[in-house]
C-alpha cells in the first residue's frame, strides 16, 4: 500500500515537472501532511514554481519596459535626422537642405531619402544644398554630395550645391571625381537668386 502511494506521489510529481517543461507553471502539488515523509519535496517544488512564477512575471515587465524604451528611441532618433537634416521650403518649388555636423552613413542615407521624396512629392524644381555647416569632409561625403546632385537632377530639378570652402574643394579636385554639370555657387542667396533670376 506504501509503496503504491509512493509511485502515486512519484507520478504526480512528474507529470507536474512535465508540465514545466511544456511552459505551464500553474500546476501545484497537493500540501501532505507534516508528517509525511515527501510532505518537504511537495513544499520544495511548490515554492520552486512560485519563484519561478515570479520571476516570468518580472521578466514580461522588463521585455515590455524594454520594447517601450526601444520604441521611444526609434522616435527620437527620427526626430533628430529631421531636425538635423531639414527640409526648407524657401520659395515657390525651390527646396533647401541646409547639412551641419558630420554626415554618417545613417544619416546621409536618410537625407537622400527624404530629399528626393520631398522633390516628388512638392514638385520642386530647384533644389539647394548648402555645405556650409559640415565638418570632417572626406571621400565619401563628397561623393554622397555628388550622388545627391545627381539623383535631384534625374527627377528633373536643378541642384545646386553652396557653401564649399577650401577643404571640400580639394577634396573633389584630389579624388579627381567628374563636377561637370555641377552648379556651385558661394552661398544660398546667391543660388536663391541665380534661380529666381532663371524662373523669371
Amino acid at each position: 500500500m506504501a509503496e503504491d502511494k509512493g509511485h502515486q506521489a512519484l507520478a504526480s510529481i512528474l507529470a507536474l515537472l512535465a508540465e514545466v517543461r511544456e511552459g505551464a507553471y500553474d500546476g501545484r502539488l497537493e500540501a501532505l501532511p507534516a508528517d509525511d515523509s515527501l510532505a518537504p519535496v511537495h513544499e520544495g517544488i511548490n515554492a520552486m514554481l512560485e519563484v519561478l512564477v515570479r520571476e516570468r512575471r518580472r521578466n514580461a515587465v522588463y521585455r515590455d519596459e524594454l520594447e517601450e524604451a526601444r520604441t521611444t528611441i526609434e522616435l527620437q532618433r527620427a526626430a533628430i535626422r529631421e531636425i538635423s537634416s531639414p527640409i526648407i521650403e524657401v520659395g515657390r518649388g525651390v527646396l533647401c537642405l541646409p547639412l551641419v555636423g558630420i554626415m554618417s552613413t545613417e544619416r546621409s542615407e536618410g537625407a537622400l531619402d527624404a530629399l528626393l521624396a520631398a522633390v516628388s512629392e512638392r514638385g520642386a524644381r530647384c533644389v539647394v544644398v548648402d555645405v556650409t555647416g559640415l565638418s570632417g569632409m572626406d571621400i565619401d561625403t563628397v561623393r554622397w554630395l555628388l550622388r545627391l546632385a545627381g539623383a535631384v537632377q534625374l527627377l528633373g530639378a536643378r541642384c545646386a550645391l553652396t557653401g564649399i570652402g577650401s577643404e571640400l574643394a580639394r577634396t573633389i579636385v584630389h579624388a579627381d571625381f567628374e563636377v561637370r554639370g555641377l552648379t556651385t555657387l558661394s552661398s544660398v542667396r546667391e543660388a536663391l537668386e541665380r534661380f529666381a533670376r532663371a524662373s523669371g
